[in-house]
Order: C-alpha cells, then sequence, then structure tokens
C-alpha cells in the first residue's frame, strides 16, 4: 500500500491490476471472483502465454504477464463465452481472446491510474512474446476461480522506480467502476449497427442547414446525440440471415487485435480499444477526429 509519503508504489500497482482481472473475470464468468497477490513462480516453461504492455506518460516501462497453457484455455473460454473444459483443443482463438481479454485489463487499470495519479496513464498492448529483459520485480496475480489461475508478473526495471516515485493523489482506489472521460458504453447488441443522430427538431428535406460557427455553437453543446460502438461488418446473404438460430456463430472482417469504431451519425469519428467498465461495453479512445472534423459530421 501506500507508504506515508504519499508514493504510489508497486503494491498499490499489484492491487489495481489483480483486483481488475478479478472483476472482469467475474463478470465475464457470471461469478463473483476474489483475488491474491503471492510471490513470485516459476514461468520459464516455453508452453507459457505471454502479454507483454508498454506504459507511458505517468509511468513509464514495460509490464510482462504469462499464464499456463491450461490456464490460457480457461481464461479464453471464458471470454468467448465457452464452458470451461480443460481437455479442450487449445486453438488460435483462445490465443486471440486471451490477448483481447488482457487488452481490456489493461484499459480499465489505465482508467484507474488516471484517478490515482492524477494523471494520463497509457497501457499499451506490445506484443506476445516473452521479455528480453531480465526482472527485478516477480510477483503472482491469483484469481480465485474454479480451478485458480495464476498470472505471474514481470516488471521491468524502469517501471518499477517509475512506480516507485510517482506519487498517489488519493486513497488506493481498487474499485473497478471508475469510467474514462473518453469512453462511451453502448449496447453489445448493437455493435454491428449504427445509429444515426437524432436532430433536436424535425424538419423538411428542403430546409437547408444552418452551418455551425462559434455564434451558434453553445447553442447545440447540449443537444443529445446517439453514437454506438462498431466491432465490425460482414455481408451475408437473405438465405443465411433467415437460417440465423440461437447459437450461431457470426464471424466479423476484424481480428480480435484490431481497434473497433465509435460512429455518430453513420460516421467513424473515433478508434479505439474495447474495454469492460462495470460489466458493460466501452471504448478506450486511441484514435480521433478534430474537434471541427467531428463538428463537420454533425452538420
Amino acid at each position: 500500500m501506500a507508504s506515508n509519503n504519499n508514493s504510489f508504489g508497486v503494491g498499490n500497482y499489484y492491487v489495481l491490476w489483480s483486483q481488475t482481472m478479478a472483476s472482469i473475470v467475474g463478470q465475464l464468468a457470471g461469478k463473483e471472483a476474489g483475488v491474491e497477490i503471492g510471490g513470485p513462480v516459476d514461468d520459464s516453461s516455453p508452453d507459457r502465454l505471454w502479454v507483454t504492455f508498454t506504459l507511458g506518460e505517468a509511468l513509464l516501462g514495460e509490464q510482462a504477464f504469462s499464464v499456463s497453457r491450461a490456464d490460457a484455455l480457461h481464461l479464453g473460454q471464458v471470454f468467448m463465452g465457452e464452458i470451461p473444459d480443460p481437455n479442450a483443443e487449445f486453438t488460435p482463438d483462445h490465443t486471440d481472446s486471451l490477448a483481447e481479454l488482457f487488452r481490456q485489463f489493461a484499459g480499465t487499470v489505465a482508467v484507474q491510474l488516471k484517478g490515482e495519479l492524477g494523471a494520463e496513464c497509457t497501457v499499451l498492448f506490445k506484443d506476445m512474446k516473452g521479455p528480453e529483459w531480465k526482472s527485478p520485480e516477480t510477483a503472482s496475480l491469483v484469481v480465485l476461480t474454479e480451478p485458480p489461475i495464476t498470472v505471474a508478473s514481470r516488471i521491468d526495471s524502469e517501471l518499477l522506480e517509475s512506480v516507485a516515485k510517482v506519487s498517489s493523489v488519493s486513497v488506493p482506489p481498487i474499485a473497478v467502476e471508475q469510467h474514462a472521460e473518453a469512453e462511451v458504453v453502448d449496447a453489445p447488441g448493437e455493435a454491428q449497427q449504427s445509429a444515426p443522430a437524432q436532430p433536436a427538431a424535425s424538419q423538411p428535406e428542403s430546409t437547408a442547414r444552418l452551418p455551425i460557427n462559434d455564434k451558434n455553437l453553445d447553442l447545440l453543446l447540449d443537444v443529445p446525440l446517439e453514437v454506438s460502438i462498431r466491432f465490425g461488418r460482414r455481408q451475408m446473404l437473405l438465405k443465411d440471415v433467415l437460417d440465423l438460430s440461437s447459437g450461431v456463430m457470426v464471424e466479423l472482417d476484424r481480428r480480435v487485435h484490431d481497434h473497433i469504431e465509435l460512429v455518430l451519425g453513420g460516421k467513424v469519428i473515433a478508434r479505439g480499444e474495447a474495454v469492460i467498465v462495470d460489466g458493460s461495453y466501452g471504448i478506450r479512445i486511441s484514435e480521433v477526429l478534430s474537434p471541427a472534423q467531428r463538428l463537420a459530421e454533425i452538420a
């Protein structure tokens, strides 16, 4: 926990990651999950799967996590909504799901770090390779599901020094309910179909639109606009649409690692990573149109 000089410290850093993991895995599994922070584990097996992140701005350095193949299978099954089966075949889809799940962990942790440190902190996916650097700080984060999932953690020396030096601006946060200012939550079922923005009042089509400028912009700032998150698209034949039934998988045109889109009035205004915030889908913005471009899409 934070020391008397209000430094953030590696203890708080571990707590953020571990409780975020337990919260999101619990939400996906439909069961509350506990968590424990333990000592180092042997992560030298070549069968382990790795996920590495690069931290920037408020904290600097690299963070690597690894799990056994059995735990990776379990996490992948939970993420994809499959019934956990330790004897199931481990497929590339499970690897992709593991990467996406950890990206969601990272997105939520970044939000928590901003609230704790009072400054932006980016946690960006780097790769799924084991780190080449030696780690001065290792630990295990155990998510208490059935069976328990053990996540080995490695922190590089730069990040360890950064975590030790940075100061906390609040009491240790540990709830996973804070929302980033850039997050826009939409219902998962509306992911493929974007909804156009609704004007404040209906007008005949022949009525010319008023240009948005500095004089009338203030009058429009409180107008509600409907945005949607788009995970992907695909074209389907009518007969395939009619053949849809419960349990059918529909593959979209995006891979797990690809950015999703924030859509306003049928136009893409931003892209980013999918995250889960308090059980709802959200988006952590990484690319966004300028304010002038966004106004042009509205106008």
